[in-house]
């Protein structure tokens, strides 16, 4: 990929997000895609007023990735401790989970900007789809 497309990439998405940048190295594929398409409808369902995600992944560790991102904002390790046992419980795998809340809400459940960390990324329960990358997913309303 050519140096200017990178570039107008990340300009892209810093208009996209604000202030906002993804994690080094971090990308999308075609099945993250229709993953994150799927996640977004059934938000919409839920609520007219959630957010939309915006996602990446990484070969990264969890661990890597959860450091970056926990300077630029408040982590919510009890959330995301819950999700990791409720997806660890559901898939017999160990996954790991942590919120980081952006706009100095109390907590990733009352924030309308955050980012949610997960590795592996379970993608479907039936048949089972579990992918061993860090899943880097943005949530922002405006």
């Amino acid at each position: 990929m050519s140096l200017w497309r990178l570039a107008l990439m990340a300009a892209l998405v810093s208009v996209l997000t604000g202030d906002f940048a993804p994690y080094p190295g971090a990308r999308s594929e075609p099945w993250l895609d229709k993953y994150r398409n799927e996640a977004n409808a059934a938000l919409a369902r839920i609520s007219r007023d959630q957010p939309q995600a915006q996602m990446w992944i990484t070969n990264d560790s969890f661990e890597k990735v959860r450091e970056f991102y926990a300077k630029r904002g408040v982590e919510d390790t009890e959330f995301g401790a819950l999700i990791a046992k409720t997806m660890s419980d559901s898939t017999k795998r160990k996954v790991f989970a942590t919120y980081v809340v952006f706009d100095g809400a109390g907590g990733a459940v009352l924030s309308r900007y955050y980012l949610a960390i997960q590795r592996p990324v379970v993608v479907a329960y039936h048949p089972l789809d579990v992918r061993d990358v860090t899943l880097i997913s943005l949530y922002q309303q405006r």
